[in-house]
């Protein structure tokens, strides 16, 4: 439930990713979202290691992209990712 569920679609295009991690679980990511301006945040991540901790990372990468007061401009949502 981390990753799209449906290509990225606009126009003629379309883009599309997959993830098969090394281990039971880790720290690669992808997402997109629309944004109100009619723009796309395309977001790839990918978190050094494997395993649980890897994965917390993602979680809290994911939780704070799909959270409704989280800003819509990228260098404010990389600023609340760093701290």
């Amino acid at each position: 439930t981390f990753f799209p569920q449906a290509p990225l679609r606009s126009g003629q295009w379309e883009i599309m990713g997959t993830s098969v991690s090394a281990s039971r679980v880790g720290g690669d990511y992808f997402d997109y979202v629309a944004l109100p301006d009619g723009r796309w945040l395309i977001l790839i991540g990918d978190v050094s290691g494997h395993g649980v901790p890897a994965a917390l990372v993602v979680s809290m990468a994911k939780a704070i992209l799909v959270h409704p007061s989280t800003p819509s401009r990228p260098s404010q949502i990389l600023e609340l990712m760093n701290a």
